[in-house]
Parts: C-alpha cells; structure tokens; sequence
C-alpha cells in the first residue's frame, strides 16, 4: 500500500524572485534538521533548462516506538536525500523531485515539488506539492507509511517557512524579518496584543464566532466545548481586554459568570482585518498604516495603501477561530501549531479561578517592591532552584519566558545555573531591577523586536550553533528548566564550588542516561528471549504428553534389561524453571524398560531440576524404578552450585533483578558422576525489578574457609567499605549514610 499527501503553498513573491531564493534558503531559524547540501551536477540544455541535483543530508530522529522494535544502532539517524531540480525558464516552473537513497530497506519517499506563477496574480508564486510513502517491510507496512506522511506534513510546513524567511530577507531587506516560530509568546507580545484588541473590540458586540478547523482544535478547549465557548462570546459586549502573564481574557458588561480565556501556546495570535498585524512578535509589514484622527479627534483608524490591500488574502493561513463584531471587524485567531488553549471561567473574577489563580505575580502589572520581592524569593519552596528554572516557574513569575529568563540573566551576569540559596540581597536586588527593566524595555518596543542593539537576543537565534553576542563574546547553549538556554560563559560565570557542583551533576545525568538506554536494550533483549523461551516450552510441553501417552499405552510386557551405563552429553542439558504437569494414568508391568529408560533420559534433558516426584507424577512408575534408571542405566547424580561474593558496583542507580527463591534441593541438576560443579546461573524470567542507589565501591573478597556471616561483615566486610566511603567524602565522613544489611 502507498500513502500520498498532497498539499500546496503561497508565496507572495514573483517566480523569479522565488526561484532566487530557493538555491539560497540554507540555512535558515526552521532548517535545522538539514546538516548539508552539496551541488554534484548542473548544466543548461540547448532549450534553457536548467537541470541540477543536489546531495542533502538531514537528521533522521527515530520515535520511541522505532526504538522497542528496531535495536539501537541498527537504524542510521542521518538520511541521505537527493533531490533533482528541473528549472524550465520558458514554461516559468520548477520541477524538484527528492527521494532517499538510505533507509530503503524501511521505507522510501518520493516528493515532487511544482512552483510555477499564480494565474490570478503574477506577483505570487504557487508550490504545488505531493509526496508518495512506501514501504515493503512486511509487518510494519502502514505503521511506517503513516509515520512519513505525518512527519512531511511537519517538515514540509518548517521548509517553506524556512524559504519565506529567506526571500524577505533577499528582497524586503529595509522590513522586519518574519518571527521564528518557535519562538513562544511572552509577556510582551500578549500584552501588545491586549493593547490593539482593546483598541478595536473594546464597546462592541461579538455577532458571530466560526472555526474554520473545529474537529482538529476540539482538544485544546480545558473545561468546555467549541460551541459552548463560542455561545459565549456571541451577543455579548466587550468592555476591556484583561491580561495576567500569559493568559488573556475578555471581560464582558453584562456580568455573566462566563469569561473566555485565551492562552496563546507556542505561535498563536490575533490579527483583525483593517488593522496591524497583533500576531506573536509582530509579521513582517506588507502594507503601510496611515493613522488619522476622526470623531472629533478621539477615535484613530487604521488604513492601507490600495496597492498593499490588494496582496493580503483573508483570512489568513493556519487561522483556528474567527469572530465577527458588531462594528464591522473581522477578527481571526491564527495558530500553526494548534498548542493554544482555551478556558471558559464560570466567575466575573477570573484571577480567582484556576488556572489563573495558581499564577505568581505580573512582572508588568504588578511588580512588587524590593523589600516583598526578596521575601518571596527566600521563601520559595525550593531553596536550592537553579535561576533560570525559577524565573520559568509561572507560580513565582507569570509571563516570563525562555528567550526573556536569558536576557535577565545576561543583563544581571547570572548564569543560567546558579542556585537561588547563593544570592546574597545585593545580587537579588539586582535581579529584581532587571526583571523590571527588559520586561517593560520589551512591552514599550511594541512587539516589532526593537530592542537595544546590545542585547542577547539579537544573537540567539541560531539553532544551537555557536556565536557571539555585540561585545565578540562567544555565546554557549546548555538546557537548563527543561529549555534551552543562552548564555555568556565569560560574562556569566560560576564560582569553582558552584562549577564543581554542576559538572557533577551534568556527569550523574549522564550516567543516569546511559543507565536508561542499557536497561531499555535489556528490556527489549528480555522480551526476545522471552518470546524464544515460550515458543521452546511449547514444543517442550507437547513433546512431554507424546512421552507420557507412549509409556499409558504401552500394554506390552516386557523383561526386564541388563543393567548398562547410558551417558548422557552434558552439553545438552538446559537448567529451565520448574512446571507442573497433568499425572499420568496406567503403569507398565515392567517399569525398567527402553521407552522408560529414553523417557526419564527426555525429561531431565528438559529440566535439569526435575524430581523424583516430577518424574513419577508424569510417567506414572515407581521411585524405586526412576532410582535404578537415573543411577544405574543413566549414570548421574545431583549436585549442588558453587556460590561466591560478587563485588559491590558505585553508580548513581542500577536496576537489580530478582527472582522467586528456590529450595536447595530444586535447585540441584542431574550430572554426570565425572563432572565438576556447574555455576549456578539464572535462566528463568526474573519475577521484577528494583532501582537501587549505590554510594560506594569496594571489593571485598571472601577468605579462604571463611563463611559470610554477621562476624564477617561486622570484622571484615564492613571496615573497608566504611574506609572506601570516608576516603572519598573527606568532610562529612559518614555522616548522613545509611547502611542496611539483611
């Protein structure tokens, strides 16, 4: 089966400029799966067509799920893609057809890309696109085809992103370059957001709300449905918009416990018709405003040029919800990523009411003083926080973000690691006077990024490569708070017991990692082995009621045999976990026969541990005859395993295994008389698991003729483990250990 997407993109450039642009769009903010392009043929026909092929290099993340079927390593996390371009000059289009040329033992894609002129307006360019997923590996055929199409769906939306990013900065390069996505809304852009809204839905009705895409966007509304949150705003005035860090709300005149609550996710944002643009950091201005006074000089329109109204399309791409007003304006709600989220408060006093309730303090609105600010920060519940997770956590601080969490720290010299207990009042007074600062130096730029050109974030934006900040610093990326965070490692350092303290912890989380990617191979290793296992019961099952009907019905009478050794190859014998079998029915006249003989020969080769009682249960003869068969005819003995003290391994966790206990006596396996000990080693399932953390390492070996017992441990063992651990924790000895000994 083959799995086909078919899609198509708007660009508001001509084809020429477009077709410019697309031999120069890497890289780019959204290219950052793509490691390599390399041009290895071009050349122009006798018919000006220009014909190229480009080798492209991309990351190739495998999903969780990829991970418990397919073993790690055996699946190249990088794609190699070639992708032949035809570009016809006369016909004005350009064909491009990619396909992998790895991985096709998984699955191939084939995509083929059209741009050509648009018929209605020669000043935009379409891209027609249509990709085909196909796989051959027999079982996971639909599993690997969907999988393609939804991952294109997501990169081909960041490349033709990635190529608008590129073609304003070619030819608008006097205009603001588009917002990257994935940079999320902060305080600053809601509130410039609440700003414009105020100004043109404040004492007006909402007449109707619509969703363009319902069914995909039902999930994001917390506590109510699409309908019933649009009943909400329908025939209702508007008074003001209302904002608390993120989240943004209308607030209604008729004082119905009803409040719609907006929260803009990761790229969400308003744009009204006839007005600019109050998406997240502000879209690029493809038109020109002219403000002018009318009613009497206390109301302000917006207009466009003529020229520049006619190339908007409305509404806008990726819009999720649109409302119409009583005064005309048309008001959209865009989205492209679909993380928004929408409440519906059954209060007039929302802040009251979760989730706004459990919100910290509003930067912006509600900056406390100094004094109340370092009571906060000393009180918080963890003392111990790292400062860039504190300034995340909306409980103590609504409405920062990641790139705004950076620039306060960079301003204050702080690094992203240092630990709230470790500021003294001077350095947290200094916190809380550039938190003020960069978050109203932030809401008076407007949301158009016009910040002091000294700023971090004009140099951030680099997917994780390496730069320099204004002043030739070289800027550094670590994740701290589970986010990726910039930072001047001259500019914001750490002292040498605060940096001891982090490489100490970045190396336990890395032990902790490799630890978790052992135990998952483990994990998967013991459901291979299972699988096995289970099949060869089975067999082992059926082959045990052949033996045991053979011997019911087997009426025949024989005499008896001439005692002789039988050996038996001790190669073959497999110490598998005991199993309870059904008894059996009838018994030979003459127990001590060839079937008998090859019958107990066939059960011990199954289970080493099996039992008189076993034996007899299954074949239904005497002990006495088993004795004389296994003794006499068969040659072997049970011997018990060999047991020695393993060492005691250091590691921040280990996952220790355990089993259900067995008596001596089943632990024993039948053995040739000439044959050593064998060592005991666990072939069953293990009956589950338990993380154990280890805080020291020490051999400890057993003495000669010692035997571990509590004097062992109390003279011997435990003195040189407690010498081990007071060596390496030279000021606190044993203070705060426990040691436990069953």
């Amino acid at each position: 089966m083959v799995k086909t997407y078919i899609d198509q993109w708007l660009y508001t450039f001509p084809w020429s400029q477009v077709i410019s642009g697309f031999w120069q769009k890497y890289p780019n903010p959204y290219s950052g799966h793509i490691l390599s392009e390399d041009v290895y043929y071009r050349t122009i026909t006798d018919d000006q067509t220009l014909l190229t092929k480009r080798l492209l290099t991309k990351t190739n993340k495998i999903p969780r799920w990829g991970e418990r079927i397919f073993s790690r390593g055996s699946v190249s996390t990088i794609a190699f893609i070639i992708e032949e371009s035809i570009c016809d000059l006369k016909q004005k289009t350009l064909t491009t057809i990619t396909k992998n040329i790895n991985l096709t033992y998984l699955m191939i894609v084939d995509e083929t890309c059209i741009y050509r002129p648009d018929q209605n307006d020669e000043t935009r360019t379409i891209c027609e696109k249509k990709v085909l997923a196909t796989s051959e590996l027999f079982g996971f055929k639909t599993v690997l085809e969907t999988f393609a199409i939804k991952r294109y769906k997501k990169n081909q939306e960041l490349a033709s992103l990635g190529l608008e990013f590129t073609l304003h900065k070619l030819f608008l390069p006097h205009s603001p370059l588009p917002p990257v996505i994935d940079k999320m809304p902060e305080l600053p852009e809601v509130e410039y957001a609440r700003k414009l809204l105020s100004r043109f839905l404040n004492h007006t009705h909402i007449t109707k709300v619509s969703y363009p895409d319902a069914d995909s966007l039902a999930r994001r509304f917390m506590n109510c449905t699409p309908t019933t949150f649009a009943n909400s705003l329908v025939n209702r005035k508007i008074i003001d918009i209302k904002r608390h860090g993120k989240y943004l709300w209308f607030e209604m005149a008729d004082q119905q416990p009803l409040t719609p609550i907006f929260h803009f996710g990761m790229s969400g944002g308003f744009r009204i018709k006839s007005a600019p643009d109050v998406t997240y950091a502000k879209e690029i201005k493809l038109v020109k405003m002219k403000a002018k006074n009318e009613v009497d000089g206390q109301c302000e329109s917006f207009v466009y040029d003529e020229q520049l109204d006619a190339d908007l399309s409305w509404p806008p791409r990726f819009t999720r919800i649109r409302f119409t007003t009583a005064t005309g304006h048309d008001v959209c709600y865009t989205d492209l990523r679909k993380f928004g989220r929408f409440h519906l408060v059954d209060s007039i006093t929302p802040l009251s009411c979760l989730p706004l309730s459990k919100l910290g303090f509003d930067p912006y609105l509600d900056m406390p003083k100094l004094e109340k600010f370092i009571d906060l920060a000393q009180s918080y519940r963890s003392a111990s926080i790292e400062l860039k997770a504190l300034l995340l956590d909306q409980s103590f601080c609504a409405g920062i973000g990641n790139w705004i969490a950076d620039e306060i720290l960079y301003q204050s010299s702080f690094h992203p690691r240092k630990r709230l207990n470790t500021l003294n009042d001077e350095q947290l007074k200094l916190l809380h006077k550039n938190i003020d600062y960069v978050i109203r130096t932030a809401v008076d730029a407007g949301g158009n990024e016009r910040f002091p050109r000294e700023w971090l974030f004009h140099y951030r934006w680099t997917n994780k490569r390496e730069t320099e900040d204004y002043y030739k610093l070289a800027i550094k990326f670590d994740t701290v708070g589970g986010r990726t965070s910039a930072y001047v490692p001259q500019r914001q350092k750490l002292s040498n017991v605060e940096q001891q303290q982090v490489d100490v912890k970045l190396a336990a989380k890395e032990r902790k990692r490799k630890s978790k990617e052992k135990t998952e191979e483990e994990d998967s290793v013991d459901e291979e082995n299972k699988k096995i296992i289970d099949s060869a019961d089975i067999k082992v099952s059926k082959r045990k009621i052949s033996i045991k009907k053979m011997i019911s019905t087997d009426s025949e009478v024989n005499e008896p045999l001439v005692k002789r050794k039988v050996p038996i190859a001790p190669s073959v014998i497999s110490n598998r976990p005991q199993r309870a079998y059904a008894p059996g029915s009838g018994r030979p006249s003459t127990s001590v026969t060839e079937k008998t003989i090859d019958a107990v020969r066939t059960i011990i080769e199954d289970d080493p541990h099996s039992t008189y009682q076993q034996i007899e249960t299954i074949l239904g003869i005497s002990s006495t005859a088993i004795n004389s068969i296994i003794h006499d005819y068969l040659n072997l003995k049970k011997k018990g395993q060999f047991h020695c003290v393993f060492d005691i391994i250091m590691g921040d966790e280990s996952w220790f295994y355990h089993y259900d206990p067995e008596l001596k006596e089943q632990s024993k396996v039948w053995m040739s008389t000439t044959d050593p000990r064998p060592t005991k080693v666990h072939r069953n399932k293990s009956a589950g698991k338990r993380i154990v953390a280890i805080f020291f390492m020490k051999y400890v070996p057993l003495e000669t003729g010692a035997t571990v017992n509590a004097s062992w441990y109390a003279n011997t063992c435990l003195p040189q483990v407690f010498t081990a651990v007071s060596e390496g924790r030279e000021t606190r000895g044993l203070r705060g250990l426990f040691f436990h000994d069953e």
